[in-house]
């Protein structure tokens, strides 16, 4: 591996900005809270339980009695007396007469099974007639059925978009409150919804000004004469720094989806920032022997040492180093690779539903 040390300069300056953290802070804001509620239509369909017991009674019912009959008698013994019945009822006579003590017996038999055919026969008409003027009913229960599943499917996605501070769903039902440059805090764990009604707090801010502040970190001062030198670290109170390296406390702004919103805040006062006349900084002082290393962006590294990390460097030192790819720290190397972009696509397809 062949590495450009070439490239590697070193940053003047001993406060150092961490890029990953900077963001906008609104200093100017109208802040407006918002009490809303989504409604939704109650279901007034009654297809769960009327009309589909009417379906299940007329059909489902007189279908299983038929089936029952057809099931409870043998289909074969059944054809063979169907030849003996009706115009054969001379032959079902004769043949019961070989083995019965009287005639009366058989012919009561037989119409008995003439009356059963007529039974089923009719049945079966029976059961055209009504499956034809029920089906209207269970193709009607069908449809409203599915679209109460539909209905009750979109209210479930709805709430739960609601609920999980989806900014894109807040922005879309409360067009008409919020605007679109409006800076919004969504408290989606103060939503609460039931059945019939969401209610929740949206908070909202018409941002005025705008200053962009960094997280930073303070690199030790190397002060004293040559050859006893010490390092100095400055003791700061901000945890942000603006663009006017004004230092400022966060702690009680508010977050919001653009950024934080810190109304009439002043910057911090310094005292190692060397501001006044009369300072009173306070100092943490230590040896050349103590050394740090940290990685404040990629391939920026942030030293403090009295051993070369790189090829040319001046020790004792203290300060950062950018565009460095490759540097020696306590007897390793380390090789720092720079953040790389990816773009993936995926294409989504729903599955069908075989036909019944």
């Amino acid at each position: 591996m062949f590495i450009d040390i070439n490239a590697s300069r070193i940053d003047i300056g001993h406060v150092k900005r961490l890029p990953s953290t900077c963001e906008n802070v609104g200093t100017q804001a109208q802040k407006t809270v918002l009490v809303t509620q989504v409604v939704f239509p109650p279901n007034n369909r009654q297809c769960i339980s009327r009309q589909r017991r009417a379906w299940y009674d007329t059909l489902l019912g007189g279908y299983g009695t038929l089936t029952g009959v057809l099931n409870g008698i043998d289909i074969e013994t059944l054809a063979n007396r169907m030849h003996s019945a009706g115009s054969k009822l001379n032959d079902g006579l004769t043949l019961q007469a070989k083995w019965m003590p009287t005639i009366f017996e058989p012919a009561k038999i037989s119409a008995g099974i003439d009356t059963l055919m007529n039974q089923l026969i009719n049945a079966s008409n029976d059961f055209a007639v009504g499956f034809d003027t029920n089906i209207t009913k269970f193709i009607n229960w069908t449809v409203c059925t599915l679209q109460t599943m539909y209905e009750q499917q979109q209210k479930g996605v709805m709430q739960t978009m609601l609920m999980t501070g989806n900014e894109q769903v807040w922005r879309t039902i409360f067009n008409t409150s919020v605007s679109r440059d409006a800076w919004i805090h969504l408290e989606a764990a103060k939503m609460i919804c039931n059945d019939t009604i969401c209610q929740g707090i949206l908070t909202m801010y018409n941002v005025t000004k705008v200053i962009q502040m960094c997280k930073y970190i303070v690199m030790p001062l190397l002060l004293g004469p040559s050859g006893g030198e010490w390092y100095w670290f400055p003791t700061m109170k901000g945890e942000y720094i603006d663009e006017n390296n004004r230092t400022h406390d966060l702690s009680i702004c508010t977050p919001t989806l653009q950024g934080k919103i810190c109304r009439v805040q002043s910057a911090v006062y310094e005292p190692c920032l060397l501001e006044n006349g009369v300072n009173l900084c306070k100092w943490i002082v230590l040896p050349l022997s103590y050394t740090m290393m940290m990685e404040v962006a990629p391939q920026e590294v942030c030293l403090v040492t009295d051993t070369p990390a790189i090829p040319g460097m001046v020790v004792p030192f203290s300060g950062c180093i950018s565009n460095v790819s490759s540097l020696t720290w306590e007897n390793e190397t380390f090789i720092l690779y720079a953040d790389r972009e990816e773009h993936v696509t995926k294409y989504w397809s729903p599955q069908n539903l075989s036909i019944p």
